[in-house]
């Protein structure tokens, strides 16, 4: 399954997510928008979402979505706004296709902070310790990439 998560129609995440859905429909599932009613995973269905950047927000920690339109989620929040996806037992694999989203950040305190991919993993392995979370490094664009890819980076 992969979710778009953007507060508004953003063309080139829809275009990006149907490619994938295209190219390996048995990979990435079916493509849901973000505030649609998106269905529970399968018990071992991997979640891929696509979002904006990974970048530093208000709280110093990263986050995903879109700066442009001051809308974006930490992990946490991103978790406890999409729980009710996950099944009890969920075992699956969760793939944060954002820029930055696997690299960690220095606060302004010079303090070193978690990937948003690593932060997800944390709140995640709280209900679901068999989840592996991945992200991207630096600055992401085109195709998503298949579970397995050595450009994956594991929180």
């Amino acid at each position: 399954m992969i979710i778009i998560l953007s507060d508004v129609s953003d063309p080139a995440l829809t275009t990006a997510a149907q490619n994938a859905h295209n190219s390996n429909a048995a990979a990435f599932g079916t493509v849901y928008a973000m505030g649609n009613n998106i269905p529970v995973l399968g018990i071992s269905e991997d979640l891929f979402i696509l979002a904006h950047g990974a970048a530093v927000g208000d709280q110093g920690i990263p986050v995903i979505g879109s700066a442009a339109s001051d809308f974006y989620l930490d992990a946490a929040a991103f978790f406890d706004n999409f729980r009710s996806i996950f099944p009890n037992g969920y075992s699956g694999d969760v793939y944060v296709d954002a820029c930055y989203s696997g690299d960690t950040f220095t606060t302004v305190q010079g303090l070193l902070c978690p990937s948003f991919a690593t932060s997800l993993c944390s709140r995640i392995r709280i209900s679901y310790r068999d989840v592996n979370v991945f992200g991207r490094h630096g600055s992401v664009s085109g195709t998503m990439l298949l579970p397995g890819d050595p450009a994956w980076v594991q929180g």
